[in-house]
């Protein structure tokens, strides 16, 4: 079966903020378009690696910028099947280089989720 995905990007003074959305549990999100800030590279899920299982949630995140990211944060919304936030989840990590790859493995408690979203932002 395949996941629907919604991928989206706003570019803020300073930082980048990206969404992605995965309908069923243990699907991989794919990549969606180009970030406007593609011309010099971008932090964005490393494509088919973001996976919601019963118990966790995991994936990787890629630096393609020439700049280090000093911090990048992670909220992941996990939603029950009629689209309602049902719980929540935070990761994050600093100093993320250019070229570097962020692993990520996030524990889940809510046992009533359908899919998850997960929203990135990259402070440079």
């Amino acid at each position: 079966m395949k996941a629907k995905i919604v991928i989206g990007v706003l570019v803020a003074v300073g930082a980048l903020w990206l969404v992605a959305t995965s309908i069923m549990p243990k699907v991989a999100v794919a990549p969606g378009p180009q970030s406007a800030a593609a011309a010099s590279g971008s932090i964005d899920f490393v494509p088919q690696t973001l996976h919601c299982g019963d118990k966790w949630v995991e994936g990787d995140v890629k630096n393609s910028t020439n700049r280090t990211a000093h911090l990048v944060q992670l909220t992941i919304l996990l939603d029950d099947a009629s689209g309602n936030q049902v719980g929540h989840l935070y990761e994050s990590t600093y100093h993320l280089g250019p070229g570097q790859t962020w692993h990520f493995i996030s524990s889940v408690d809510e046992q009533d989720y359908a899919h998850c979203r997960a929203y990135l932002n990259a402070s440079f």
